[in-house]
Formats: C-alpha cells, structure tokens, sequence
C-alpha cells in the first residue's frame, strides 16, 4: 500500500486522520469556507472574501517539551474548539473537497466562545 500523498484522489477524510496524528504543538483544522454573502444578502466577490480564517479543531499533539526543564507544556487548544486563524497560516491540505490546515499552536490568534 502506498503512501497516502500519492493519489489525493484516493485519501477520504477518515483515512486522513487514521493516518495523522499531529506532533508537538501542532493542531489539524477542517477549516470553515467564508460567507459568499452578507448578512442584507448582497453577494460578496470572491476577491473580497477573506480565506477560511476560522476553523474546527480535529486532532491537537501532545504539546511541545521545555529545554529548560524537560516537561512537556499542554496545548491550551482541544479537540472540538472552534477557533482563529491568521490568513496564512499553516500547510493546507484537500481531501474529499473539504479543506484542512496543519498550524502550530502560536499561529491561534482565538478560541471562539
């Protein structure tokens, strides 16, 4: 069996994430398509739409381990949340149409409440 990055075609989302589980202090994150319109209904071009900056958290490492003392600080982030990104933050990825990102922990600008 290959690799799943040789055939995006081939991955679907349960694969995914059967077969990643983020290091560190990184967190996956289905990320959420922006508004094509607004509130009054008026239609939003898709120059001026912002890029998914805000997403659900799907999986989060195990935190990242100090120099200094050797413990490992826990991620304040958790599976479940809803939270803020940066527009660019991350390597993005597209399985099964949906999009997903890989961020560091500090690339969080929010948990959204």
């Amino acid at each position: 069996m290959g690799s799943m990055w040789e055939s995006a075609q081939t991955v679907t989302t349960v694969e995914l994430f059967e077969q990643m589980r983020p290091t560190g202090d990184r967190i996956l994150v289905r990320r959420e398509e922006p508004d094509e319109r607004t509130a009054g209904g008026l239609v939003i071009p898709p120059r001026a739409q912002t890029r998914g900056e805000t997403g659900r958290v799907l999986a989060v490492g195990e935190g990242l381990v100090s120099k200094r003392t050797g413990a490992r600080r826990e991620m304040e982030v958790r599976q479940g949340d809803r939270i803020l990104l940066g527009p660019h933050n991350g390597l993005d990825l597209e399985v099964d149409g949906e999009r997903f990102a890989l961020v560091h922990e500090s690339d969080v600008l929010a948990v959204l409440v």
